[in-house]
C-alpha cells in the first residue's frame, strides 16, 4: 500500500467553550493536497471520474441520487473541501466534526440526512514490522457513499475493480450494499494483518528457545503494543457492525442483511485471534523470563558446583599454610606429594558424586 510521507505533524484541539460543530482538523496531516474521484454506476452503466484536487463544485454538481455515488475523498485537512461537501449533501456539522477529528474511535451515528460510520484501516509495515493506523469515515446519504481518507492508497482497489468489470452483485445492489464491500475489505485486511504478526511471533518464539535475551524481551513488548493497536481498533468495530444490524442508519434491509450477518461473524473471529495472540504473547513472555531464569541457575549451579570443588582444597591448602614450628608435615620428604594426592582424590570424588547426582 502506497502513502505518502508525513508532511507535517500537528494537533488541534477545540478551545473551552467553542461552538460545537467548528470544524478544525485534529491529528497527523498526512497530505499536502487532498483530492476527490467518483463513482458513479447502476446495472448497465459507469461513470468514473479522475482525481480532481481543485474546482470540486463541478463534480459534485453532476451527482444525482438515481445511480449509486461512491464520492473518495483523500486528505482531510481541506476545511473548504468539508464545508462543500458539507452544504452539498446537507451534513451536520457534528458529523464533519467526527470526520475530521483522526483520534475519534469506531462508532456509528445516524443523523437527519445521513450516516455516519467511523472505522480504522490498518495497514502492516513489513520493513518495520508495525501497525499503522487510519482513519476512514463513511458517510451514507442520498444513494450516495462518501469515503473519507487520510492518505491516498487503501485496501478498496479491489471494490473498485468489482465495479468497473461489473464483477458479483455490487453493480446491481444499492449504497447500503457498497457500505458492506468497504466494511468487509477493512475486516479482511484485518486478517492479512494477523498472519503477519502470527509468523512474527513463531519466529520470536523459535529465537526464545534458541537464545533469551533483553532483545527478546523488547520486541514481546512491542509486539504487545502493536496488539493493543489492533485491538483498539477491531473492538469497538463489532459495536458499530451491532448498532447497524440493530438498526441505526436503517443500513439493513431484506437484501443485504445476511452479509451484514456474516460480516458480524468475521469481526468476532478477529477478535478472538486477537485475544488468542495475546495470551500467545503473554505465554512467550512468561517462556523467556523461565528461559532467562533457567540459564541464570545453570550459572550458579556450576559457580557453586565449582566453589564446592575447591572449598576443602582451599582448607587443606590454607591448613598446611599457616607456618607453624611444630608441624611434622613440613618436613616430611614425600609430605608435599601426599598432600597433593590427598587433593587430587578429593577433586576426582567430587567430580564423580556430581556426576551420580547429575548435577555436572
Amino acid at each position: 500500500m502506497l502513502r505518502k510521507k508525513i508532511i507535517s505533524r500537528f494537533s488541534i484541539r477545540n478551545k473551552p467553550g467553542e461552538v460545537p460543530g467548528a470544524l478544525h482538523f485534529i491529528g497527523e496531516q498526512k497530505t499536502d493536497s487532498p483530492f476527490i474521484r467518483n463513482m458513479t454506476y447502476d446495472v448497465k452503466s459507469l461513470a468514473e471520474s479522475p482525481k480532481i484536487f481543485s474546482n470540486y463544485t463541478s463534480l459534485l454538481e453532476k451527482l444525482t441520487s438515481e445511480n449509486v455515488n461512491w464520492l473518495d475523498i483523500e486528505g482531510l485537512n481541506d476545511i473548504k473541501l468539508m464545508e462543500i461537501i458539507g452544504k452539498k449533501f446537507m451534513l451536520h456539522n457534528l458529523l464533519l466534526e467526527d470526520v475530521l477529528n483522526t483520534t475519534h474511535r469506531p462508532k456509528i451515528e445516524e443523523f437527519e440526512n445521513a450516516t455516519l460510520v467511523i472505522v480504522k484501516m490498518l495497514s502492516y509495515n513489513k520493513i518495520e514490522c508495525s501497525i499503522v493506523s487510519e482513519h476512514i469515515s463513511l458517510v451514507l446519504a442520498q444513494n450516495t457513499l462518501i469515503s473519507f481518507q487520510e492518505v491516498e492508497g487503501d485496501v478498496f482497489e479491489p471494490i473498485r475493480e468489482r465495479i468497473r468489470h461489473s464483477s458479483g452483485k455490487i453493480r446491481v445492489k444499492d449504497a447500503n450494499y457498497l457500505l458492506f464491500t468497504l466494511l468487509d475489505a477493512i475486516v479482511d485486511n484485518y486478517f492479512t494483518i494477523i498472519e503477519h504478526i502470527g509468523e512474527e511471533l513463531e519466529k520470536l518464539e523459535d529465537l526464545i528457545l534458541a537464545n533469551p535475551s533483553d532483545e527478546v524481551i523488547k520486541q514481546i513488548h512491542y509486539y504487545n503494543r502493536q496488539m493493543i493497536v489492533l485491538r483498539k481498533a477491531v473492538w469497538p468495530l463489532r459495536e458499530v457492525i451491532n448498532g447497524i444490524l440493530k438498526g441505526v442508519g436503517k443500513v439493513v434491509n431484506d437484501n443485504n442483511e445476511l452479509y451484514f450477518r456474516d460480516l458480524h461473524d468475521n469481526t468476532i473471529q478477529v477478535i478472538e485471534t486477537i485475544e488468542m495472540y495475546k495470551d500467545t504473547i503473554s505465554g512467550l513472555r512468561d517462556l523467556a523470563f523461565s528461559n532467562i531464569s533457567n540459564k541464570m541457575n545453570d550459572i550458579m549451579k556450576t559457580l557453586t558446583v565449582m566453589s564446592s570443588i575447591f572449598t576443602p582444597l582451599t582448607f587443606i591448602a590454607g591448613l598446611y599454610g599457616m607456618n607453624f614450628d611444630n608441624m611434622p608435615e613440613l618436613h616430611s620428604r614425600y609430605g608435599y606429594f601426599a598432600v597433593l594426592g590427598v587433593m587430587i582424590s578429593i577433586l576426582i570424588t567430587l567430580l564423580y558424586i556430581f556426576r551420580r547426582v547429575k548435577w555436572l
